[in-house]
């Protein structure tokens, strides 16, 4: 039975980086979903985004810096690593929420980018910080099945990328949030004749409340807004435990064996979520303090990472787990 492994990864971040400095002494105001201000505010800087984030710095991109120039970027990295061509690949998946134009899509538009005329199934998908393990087992579906797809063997770049700041006024602290930042992280996917390596598991939820938790909107003006932090730690945390709890159960892994790669939205989430595991720290890899929060780009840039440091090596259990979009829960549990 052919199995859907991930072959290499890479990653790319904008060049311009954005200290915690940048916000000191910047009044942070809390809103509603319309964009209004609630009333509450904070004097933010670097020990009050540290004490509660974790981040130092995040990556700002510049104009040339669109989704679909990241995005191509680091396909390109990850194909040179797994010593493949653009003509390889035959389908191209983007997770992102950040793209200015919809039509074409940005797969579409990084097809074109690559150069890469065999990749028939290029497609776009929506779900914010969950995006890319929800990408990822799309392309393991079309690899693993391939009578439904056609073609058998097939080659994916699974890809999750975002421009945050398209939707923030990083010069209005009332339209700028120090969480979150810009990049990009692509893995090549294929296919294995070997059934212990590759995507092992899947976990899908969605925890929502009349189907809108309402914690992270995008207001009128198309601006981010996150509008209940400790109430996202609360359903994020419960939500991050319960997934790796139900991919340990599905692949009968023991604790000490996993590499967990969770969405890197703030360090308490994930040392909180740790503990709970009863993890050690070696066993996560976390990207918060260089790169903040950059949505569904998080998982594959620190995977990427993971790749570089030999974090995960050959046979390394790993389970890649995000949650967002108020709020999916995403996880897939694969070998390395």
């Amino acid at each position: 039975m052919i199995n859907a492994a991930v072959l290499e990864s890479g990653y790319y971040v904008p060049h311009k980086r954005v200290t915690n400095a940048a916000f000191e002494g910047k009044t942070l105001y809390e809103h509603d979903g319309l964009g209004n201000r609630t009333g509450k505010s904070v004097v933010t800087g670097d020990a009050w985004i540290v004490e509660r984030t974790g981040i130092r710095e995040r990556r700002y991109a510049e104009a040339e810096d669109q989704p679909q120039v990241m995005a191509a970027k680091a396909i390109k990295r990850a194909l040179r690593r797994s010593n493949l061509q653009a003509s390889d690949l035959e389908g191209i998946i983007i997770a992102t929420v950040t793209n200015k134009q919809r039509y074409p899509s940005c797969a579409q538009q990084v097809r074109e980018q690559l150069g890469a005329r065999n990749a028939r199934d290029c497609y776009d998908i929506a779900a914010a910080c969950a995006g890319f393990p929800v990408a990822l087992a799309d392309a393991a579906l079309r690899i693993r099945q391939p009578d439904l797809f056609t073609k058998p063997g097939r080659i994916y770049a699974v890809v999750g990328v975002e421009k945050l700041t398209n939707h923030m006024n990083v010069d209005d602290p009332d339209m700028n949030d120090p969480l979150f930042g810009d990049g990009a992280g692509a893995a090549i996917v294929g296919p294995t004749e070997n059934s212990k390596r590759g995507i092992q598991a899947v976990y899908m939820a969605a925890k929502t409340e009349n189907g809108n938790l309402g914690l992270i909107v995008e207001d009128p003006m198309q601006m981010l807004r996150m509008t209940n932090g400790p109430k996202v730690f609360k359903v994020a945390v419960p939500g991050l435990v319960e997934a790796y709890q139900a991919l340990r159960e599905k692949t009968g892994w023991y604790n000490p064996d996993i590499i967990l790669i969770p969405h890197q939205a703030n360090n308490n989430i994930i040392e909180n979520a740790r503990i709970r595991l009863e993890l050690e720290k070696r066993q996560i890899i976390n990207t918060v303090r260089k790169f903040g929060n950059p949505s569904a780009a998080s998982i594959p840039i620190a995977m990427a990472i993971g790749y570089r440091k030999q974090i995960i090596k050959p046979n390394t259990q790993v389970f890649v787990i995000g949650f967002g979009a108020s709020m999916i829960i995403a996880g897939v549990a694969f070998v390395a």
